[in-house]
C-alpha cells in the first residue's frame, strides 16, 4: 500500500507541474487545441487514470469500493488513450481517413464501457493483502485486446508517415523512444488484465511514470515535437523592393476555388509589401483571413527583399521557421542582395528551395 501511495504521489506532482508550466508557456506549442489536450492527458491520465487504478487494489477500502475504482479507471483509459491518439492524428490529411480511424477507436471504446457496467462481469478477491480482479466476462478481455492492438498498430503507422513528412532525424528518434514506451504501457496492462500477475501491474505503473516524466522533459526541452502536423504552407514568395520575384514556391491544391482565393491573396500580400517599404515605420507583418489562410509578410529592410508566406494559420513554429530561414537565406545571398541592379538573374537564388526544405518541411504538403 506504501508502495502505491507513493507512486501515486510521484504521478499527481509530475502531473501538475506540467498542467502548470504548460499554462504558463502555452504559446510555445502552437495551437490553443494542443496545449488543450496535454492539459487534459495529465488531468485524466496522470491525476485520475493513475489514482484510481493504483488505489483499486488496496485493500484499506472495502471490496465494493476498490471495485467502483477499478472500473472507473477503465472507463478512464479509453478517452486517455482517445486523446494520446488525438495528438497525432492531425498528421492525416484525408478526412474519411482520420473519421475511419476515430470511429473504430470510439466504437471499440464504447463498447468497453458498456461491458464493464454489465452485472457478474467481475469479481474482487483479497490475495495476500491486495486485492485482484478476476474478469468472468471475455468479451471485456477480447475488445479490450482489439483495442490495444489497434492502438499499438495506428501509433507505429503515424510514426513512419510523420518521419516521412518531418524527415528530422533526432526528432524521429524521440518519438520512436515515445512510441517504444506508450507501446510498453499499453502491454503490461493488457497483460495485467488477462493475468492478473501483480508484476506486469507494477511493470505498468512504474513505465507510465517513466513515460509520464520523460514527456514533461520533452514538453520543457523540446516543443517543436508538438508541432501542428495539420498546418500547411500554400505559397512563399520572395520579392525584392523593387518589384523583382526572386522566388516563388506555390503548392497545388487540387482545387480551383481555392487556388482563385489563394491568388487574390498573393495579389494583396504583394501590395501590401511593396507599400510597407516606403513606410517602414508602420510595416504590416499579419493579413488573417478568417476562416481560410493567413498572409504572413515579413521584411529585411538591410538587403531590401521581403517575403509573403500564405499558410493554413500562423503559430510559433511558423514564425521560428520564418525566422531561421531569413536568417540563413540573408546570409548565403547578402552580395547578391546588395548588388542587384539592371537586369536581374533570378537563377542565382535557385538555393532558395533547399533552405525552404531544410526548416518547413513539415508543412510542404
Amino acid at each position: 500500500m506504501i508502495v502505491d501511495l507513493i507512486l501515486i504521489s510521484i504521478s499527481v506532482i509530475i502531473s501538475l507541474f506540467a498542467i502548470i508550466y504548460f499554462s504558463k508557456h502555452r504559446e510555445n506549442y502552437g495551437t490553443k487545441q494542443t496545449y488543450m489536450l496535454m492539459v487534459l492527458i495529465y488531468l485524466i491520465c496522470g491525476i485520475c487514470y493513475f489514482t484510481t487504478f493504483s488505489l483499486s487494489s488496496m485493500t484499506y477500502f472495502k471490496s465494493d469500493i476498490a471495485l467502483i475504482l477499478w472500473k472507473t479507471s477503465m472507463i478512464l483509459r479509453i478517452p486517455a488513450m482517445l486523446l494520446l491518439f488525438s495528438l497525432r492524428i492531425s498528421i492525416i490529411d484525408s478526412h474519411k481517413a482520420k473519421f475511419t480511424y476515430i470511429s473504430i477507436i470510439t466504437f471499440l471504446g464504447g463498447l468497453i464501457v458498456g461491458l464493464i457496467f454489465i452485472p457478474n462481469s467481475f469479481e474482487i478477491m483479497n490475495v495476500e493483502g491486495v486485492y485482484i480482479i478476476d474478469v468472468k466476462n471475455i468479451y471485456f478481455l477480447i475488445f479490450n485486446l482489439l483495442y490495444d492492438v489497434f492502438l499499438i498498430v495506428f501509433m507505429i503507422y503515424i510514426l513512419l508517415k510523420t518521419y516521412y513528412i518531418i524527415g528530422n532525424k533526432r526528432l524521429f528518434r524521440t518519438m520512436v523512444f515515445g512510441t517504444v514506451i506508450t507501446t510498453f504501457i499499453i502491454l503490461f496492462n493488457t497483460i495485467y488484465l488477462f493475468t492478473q500477475n501483480l508484476l506486469f501491474r507494477y511493470l505498468h505503473l512504474v513505465v507510465f511514470l517513466v513515460s509520464s516524466f520523460v514527456l514533461l522533459i520533452i514538453i520543457v526541452k523540446k516543443p517543436e515535437q508538438f508541432i501542428d502536423f495539420s498546418n500547411k504552407i500554400y505559397n512563399f514568395i520572395i520579392f525584392h523592393r523593387s518589384g523583382i520575384l526572386l522566388y516563388n514556391y506555390y503548392a497545388k491544391n487540387g482545387n480551383k476555388a481555392d487556388d482563385s482565393l489563394l491568388k487574390g491573396s498573393i495579389l494583396i500580400g504583394i501590395n501590401h509589401i511593396l507599400l510597407n517599404f516606403i513606410n517602414k515605420k508602420d510595416q504590416l507583418n499579419l493579413i488573417s483571413l478568417r476562416n481560410q489562410h493567413d498572409i504572413l509578410l515579413e521584411y529585411d529592410n538591410e538587403l531590401n527583399y521581403a517575403i509573403l508566406l500564405i499558410v493554413r494559420r500562423k503559430d510559433v513554429f511558423i514564425d521560428k521557421a520564418v525566422q531561421l530561414f531569413m536568417n540563413k537565406f540573408s546570409k548565403l545571398n547578402e552580395d547578391k542582395l546588395l548588388n542587384l541592379s539592371g537586369l536581374i538573374d533570378t537563377s542565382v537564388f535557385k538555393n532558395t528551395g533547399e533552405i525552404i526544405k531544410e526548416y518547413f518541411r513539415p508543412f510542404l504538403r
